[in-house]
Parts: C-alpha cells; structure tokens; sequence
C-alpha cells in the first residue's frame, strides 16, 4: 500500500480502519429552533438548535454537495443527515484528525 519505506514498527493502513466516520441525523430547518449549537450540513453552518447531537468537540466531512469538504467544531454541535462526523479520536487531539483528513482529502 505505501511507496515509502515506514520505519521499523510503524504501519500503514487506510483511514477508514484507524477512525469511525458516522452519519449525521436529520434535523429539518423547520425543526431547528435557531438557539444554542451549530448545527452543520455540508457546506458549513446551517443554523442553530438548542439540542446539540454530539455534546463535545468533533469533525463534520461533507457527505452531499461538498463531498469530502472537512470543518471542526471545538464545542457541541449536530451535524445533520448530509454529513459524517468523527467524534473518537483514539487519544489523539482533535486537531491531528483535522490535519490528517485535510491532507488526505
């Protein structure tokens, strides 16, 4: 899989095996109350609800329309039915997932 020689004990794998992507829920703008936490879609923030779905930091990488586009929320969000989200990060800071999916992209 890899072109570069690893160092000794070191492997490489794909993303998909290290982290858990998740689907988003649906939360029409309707339903959105337009208080409290960011809710995102896709292309970034979308509105607010007063009932975060993921109560911490996490990743949000577009599922629909801007496939594979990543953003961070460093506090409670809810990332709705057109994004995945990541909210294990494996005892790794959030921002070395950021980094990670952004290079990769």
């Amino acid at each position: 899989m890899s072109a570069v020689k690893l160092p000794k004990g070191w492997g490489c794998t794909l993303l998909g095996h290290v982290i858990e992507l998740k689907y988003g829920k649906s939360l029409s703008a309707q339903t959105r109350d337009g208080v409290g936490f960011h809710v995102y879609g896709s292309n970034g923030v979308v509105g607010k609800h007063s009932i975060p779905l993921i109560n911490h930091s996490g990743l949000i990488v577009g599922r629909k329309g801007s496939f594979g586009v990543v953003q961070k929320s460093t506090e409670p969000f809810f990332p709705i039915d057109t994004t995945y989200y990541i909210d294990d990060f494996y005892n790794q800071p959030l921002e070395y997932w950021f980094t990670i999916c952004l290079f990769y992209r």
